[in-house]
């Protein structure tokens, strides 16, 4: 396998820069001084995806996308959250899922354009490119994009608009590869939420900004991403117990490297620390955070449900909330 298969992500996408190629290098000796038994081995052309991450948004999974890229034997495409099952399932959602895709696509060709040394990768990153740029929103569509992994790679959709679809959209996605392996990183719902309403009101948002998303309609939305009963439950009723894998802030926080290792298990892949060298880096750090205790207190008067629910259906979830929640500023996001 040669590291012109490896699916960097653009400089200009905020999941960062590629790795380097001495540091894909070394990623890649360390897979194979792990030897042939660790290899994983990707699907066949036409299955889609392995894998795909289905939220939470504002749960880490641009982290999760900024550490697998170093991976030698996993594939990523070119933008973080493709969305397809949203833009197909989710009303409303089809003409925002492509201003994101068409907005990656053009970053991501002006990085390609300029990149040095990434010769022989070139011809094959712009028809890819071009692929998503087509935008025909089918299944066929879809599964395309992953016949461009490389041998013995594993790969994997990060989209974590994926946690909003109705069941019929689940089952679909599934229906595409039935031995997929579903992956969600969770946060306390409240912060999550809060997380979110500070990205809606923007990186210079004050204490009254975020008030008023969170007195607007735009409540009903964040609740709904933070619901982790009901969209866990879909995808639960549809993958195996053993195909869904799940991950908290606080263990990130904790342990980066102990949760991708137990990542890479449950995808198949080898592991050594050496493969992540970002693991312990912030997402996005040094921002005001006008986020206060009054606001979680409001919040979790309005999910008490949700907290309910969570006690009843993912006990483990809720005491490990309950316990420490997530409030670190400079948790990777």
């Amino acid at each position: 396998m040669h590291a012109s298969a490896q699916s960097p992500a653009p400089e200009a996408h905020d999941a960062g820069s590629p790795p380097s190629a001495a540091a894909y290098t070394v990623a890649k000796h360390h897979v194979l001084q792990l030897g042939p038994d660790c290899e994983a081995t990707g699907q066949q052309k036409g299955y889609g995806p392995d894998a795909l991450c289905i939220g939470a948004q504002k749960g880490a999974t641009t982290w999760l996308y900024k550490n697998l890229v170093y991976h030698p034997l996993v594939w990523l495409p070119p933008i973080k959250e493709l969305n397809f099952f949203t833009s197909v399932h989710v009303l409303g959602h089809r003409a925002e899922d492509s201003r994101h895709r068409q907005e990656q696509i053009r970053e991501s060709r002006i990085w390609w354009q300029h990149a040095v040394g990434r010769d022989l990768e070139r011809p094959q990153r712009f028809a890819l490119l071009d692929h998503l740029a087509d935008e025909r929103l089918t299944t066929e569509w879809y599964t395309e994009i992953f016949d461009f992994r490389g041998p013995d790679q594993v790969a994997v959709d990060i989209s974590p608009e994926y946690c909003l679809l109705p069941r019929e959209g689940v089952r679909h996605a599934v229906s595409i590869n039935p031995a997929v392996r579903v992956i969600a990183l969770l946060r306390d719902p409240a912060d999550r939420a809060l997380s979110h309403a500070r990205m809606l009101a923007g990186d210079d948002a004050d204490e009254s900004a975020i008030w008023r998303i969170l007195r607007s309609e735009a409540l009903g939305v964040l609740m709904r991403y933070s619901d982790y009963p009901r969209w866990l439950g879909r995808w639960r009723g549809v993958v195996p117990a053993d195909g869904l894998f799940m991950a908290t802030m606080r263990q990130i926080r904790h342990d980066p490297h102990a949760v991708l290792a137990r990542i890479c298990v449950f995808l198949g892949l080898p592991f050594h620390a050496d493969l992540f060298p970002e693991a312990r880096a912030p997402v996005f750090a040094g921002r005001h955070d006008p986020v206060t205790a009054e606001m979680r207190s409001f919040l979790r008067e309005r999910m008490d449900r949700i907290y309910g629910e969570l006690a009843e259906q993912w006990p483990d979830l809720a005491a490990e909330f309950a316990a420490d929640p997530s409030r670190d500023t400079e948790l990777p996001e």
